[in-house]
């Protein structure tokens, strides 16, 4: 109730029995509004709670999932080690083929100059001969 209706209401008679009855009806209405702010009140905190409830679910949640990702980065880290360390062997591995490779081609060079030198002298020799 403002103030001003509380002054106008303070002016009236109150032997009037219509008067009493519009401050009964007031008290009336300030009663269920009064009521009804109290289950506001209640349904405000309940939902508060629950927001809590859900914030704090949510924040385990989090640090549950940030946990498995770390676990995950460093299963990845170490399979990325893994995975140089045998590029590095293989590409060792590959740079000593090919010198291997470059030796066998040198040698089978070797050899076909050694035959073709041969199948001369033979030749050089059946012509002496």
């Amino acid at each position: 109730m403002t103030p001003e209706e509380f002054n106008k209401l303070s002016q009236r008679d109150f032997t009037n029995g219509a008067v009493v009855d519009e401050i009964r009806a007031t008290l009336k209405k300030v009663a269920t509004l009064e009521h009804d702010l109290t289950a506001a009140q209640a349904n405000i905190a309940a939902l508060l709670e629950e927001d809590r409830i859900w914030e704090k679910h949510s924040l385990v949640q989090i640090v549950r999932e940030r946990g498995e990702l770390r676990e995950r980065v460093k299963a990845l880290t170490d399979t990325q080690d893994i995975l140089k360390a045998a590029i590095d062997d293989g590409l060792s591995a590959l740079n000593s083929s090919a010198i291997l490779l470059t030796r066998v081609v040198e040698a089978k060079e070797a050899l076909l100059r050694g035959h073709g030198v041969l199948t001369v002298a033979r030749e050089q020799t059946k012509e002496t001969t």
